[in-house]
């Protein structure tokens, strides 16, 4: 309303009476709806009569002892405390940030893990076994991320696993990670020279030793950039996991707009934590190049 976006709004009276006390621009009109009524209804969950009764007790001792009032104030002043913006809202940030950095570790950690055994799956000369894994590749890769969160999330809940928002992020964000790196690490394993698995072999290394010690690392070395760039594209699209209630950077800078009622300035912030993180990574991977190159 200050912006002259939206005339009025429909909002509950304790609220309203604290926007009210902060800014006297604000007018509280009394109107009636059609079905208008003054009962407040508390949703609980089906046989729950230890919760029912000791919010029914806690109600009652709210009306005896009259206690709202003092609470709607130190609601009030918590609400418009005066602190700078870093004090009141820096932990969120902080939190999101921390779990964004543990969904893209988990992400690609695992997705490094199945992905492997998928690209050895692709390769291999079992009809069955290469099939599964081009179906399951293909289809990650032509769905988007936020499709297989809403999969996870939801279909776990309807095979009554009971899997929090979290894990379930967590598990999509691998499994979409590992079709990825399966590719990745296909293409680092033939960009090998043949020779070099022939020559191995010649030595009398046998597939499985040969692959392990000769083909392998120097497939990673062709194929860190790569990683790398994985690694930094599950921190970016992990904000995505923000639909189903995750905390990560996106869902605590929407929590900060609301709470703030700055729309663009909590924006600016996640975009430099974001840059930061991707800056750093980009740099350590570098080094990380370098020193490979190195021991060529």
């Amino acid at each position: 309303m200050g912006n002259n976006k939206i005339k009025a709004i429909v909002i509950e009276k304790p609220v309203a009476d604290a926007y009210i006390a902060q800014n006297k621009d604000f007018v509280l009109t009394k109107t009636t709806f059609a079905e208008s009524t003054k009962e407040t209804a508390v949703a609980l969950p089906k046989d729950a009569p230890a919760l029912t009764a000791a919010i029914n007790k806690s109600i009652t001792q709210i009306n005896k002892q009259h206690l709202l009032k003092g609470y709607q104030a130190k609601a009030n002043k918590l609400m418009f405390q005066k602190n700078s913006f870093f004090s009141q809202y820096g932990s969120y940030f902080a939190k999101g940030t921390l779990y964004t950095v543990e969904l893209a570790i988990i992400g690609v950690f695992f997705g490094v893990v199945l992905g492997t055994v998928l690209a050895f799956m692709k390769r291999s000369r079992h009809f069955i076994l290469k099939a599964i894994a081009m179906i399951y590749i293909e289809f990650i890769r032509g769905t988007p991320l936020l499709i297989q969160v809403f999969i996870a999330f939801f279909g776990a809940q309807m095979l009554g696993l009971g899997l929090s928002a979290l894990l379930s992020s967590m598990i999509a964000v691998s499994l979409n990670s590992a079709a990825y790196v399966a590719e990745i690490i296909r293409s680092g394993i033939n960009s090998v020279k043949p020779g070099q698995m022939e020559a191995a072999r010649s030595l009398g290394l046998t597939q499985g030793a040969s692959m392990r010690y000769v083909v392998l690392p120097q497939a990673i070395k062709n194929i860190l950039p790569a990683l790398g760039n994985e690694f930094i594209t599950i921190l970016k699209d992990s904000s995505v996991v923000s639909v189903i209630g995750v905390s990560e950077l996106m869902f605590e800078t929407g929590v900060v707009q609301g709470a703030s009622f700055k729309p663009f300035y909590p924006l600016v912030i996640a975009s430099l934590i974001y840059f930061v993180l991707t800056f750093s990574i980009s740099r350590v991977l570098a080094i990380f190049e370098k020193r490979l190159a190195a021991s060529n």
